[in-house]
């Protein structure tokens, strides 16, 4: 225990959520609402404080640059981006029971809204093409968990689960239309021969995942009977696939892991099947949500 509160004191350099400050400060509240432990409460407080430290505040919002590259715009995103940081420090608020660290959530939040284009439905994708690319082709507006709409929609569900704040439901809506367009899309080209992505982070998984925190939010059962119809074009995938499961990194065919792999695809279809069974990873450590019986039903039943 008193490693992790020299860690969490002594973190420096990344910031988010998968291999910084933010992620951390998460998985430490995690531990820290199941153990009461109060050296994970001051290893949490140590990272948050390193956080908040960390961030830039200017005329657009809060946000954490690169440290090897502060001349650049700030990522969006849950996974690596402005999101992660800013659930990290709402999670915190909420836990202790303190309205202390809003004004950087909202700061947050704002710092992201000013990269929402309403023309694609989605928030700049900020990293620079690879090769350095061209002007035409930056930003990208991308879906995807780490990087776009999906990571960025289950932040706002959160903040509207916890605050009722309109603004979130509004972005979170967004989310739910841009994934709307990608599953669209992922239909387009199973009629045309190709398979897509079924996975979590930049997948079919995804989309999924932001429809039902919308029915676990909202209680909106429209949210629930979308992701299981889109569980059926994955479904539809795995069989034009030769019974394979695609999966999220290029020119591979097994990967295990949870975002861009074999698991997150099996608790994606387990979640489908029984929502309440297991949370969502698409963010770790939130509460699992506690269904009534009448929302657990197989999926044919429940999209028609």
């Amino acid at each position: 225990m008193a490693a992790a509160v020299q860690r969490a004191r002594d973190a420096g350099g990344e910031h988010d959520l998968l291999g910084g400050l933010a992620g951390m400060a998460i998985g430490l509240l995690a531990i820290h609402e199941r153990t009461r432990n109060p050296q994970i409460r001051e290893a949490a407080r140590a990272a948050v404080a390193r956080l908040i430290e960390a961030g830039r505040r200017d005329a657009f919002g809060m946000s954490w640059p690169d440290p090897q590259n502060s001349t650049a715009p700030a990522l969006c995103g849950l996974g690596h981006g402005v999101s992660g940081m800013a659930w990290a420090l709402a999670e915190a608020g909420w836990a202790a029971g303190t309205e202390a660290f809003e004004p950087f959530v909202h700061d947050a939040l704002r710092y992201e809204r000013g990269w929402f284009s309403p023309d694609h439905c989605a928030w700049a994708d900020l990293r620079e093409p690879p090769g350095g690319g061209s002007s035409e082709s930056f930003p990208a507006w991308t879906s995807a968990w780490c990087h776009g709409a999906f990571g960025i929609g289950a932040v706002r569900w959160r903040v509207y689960e916890k605050t009722g704040d309109l603004t979130a439901l509004a972005e979170a809506t967004s989310a739910i239309e841009a994934a709307r367009s990608f599953v669209e899309r992922a239909g387009r080209l199973l009629r045309d021969g190709q398979v897509s992505d079924v996975t979590l982070c930049h997948g079919l998984g995804g989309a999924i995942e932001v429809m039902l925190l919308g029915y676990e939010v909202t209680g909106e059962r429209d949210h629930l009977i979308a992701a299981r119809r889109v569980g059926d074009i994955c479904l539809s995938i795995h069989a034009a696939n030769a019974h394979r499961w695609t999966v999220g990194l290029k020119n591979a065919e097994l990967v295990p892991g949870l975002f861009t792999g074999l698991a997150g695809t099996g608790v994606t279809m387990l979640r489908l099947h029984d929502l309440g069974s297991i949370a969502s990873p698409m963010l770790p450590g939130r509460a699992r949500w506690t269904p009534r019986l009448q929302d657990v039903q197989p999926i044919a039943s429940a999209s028609t």
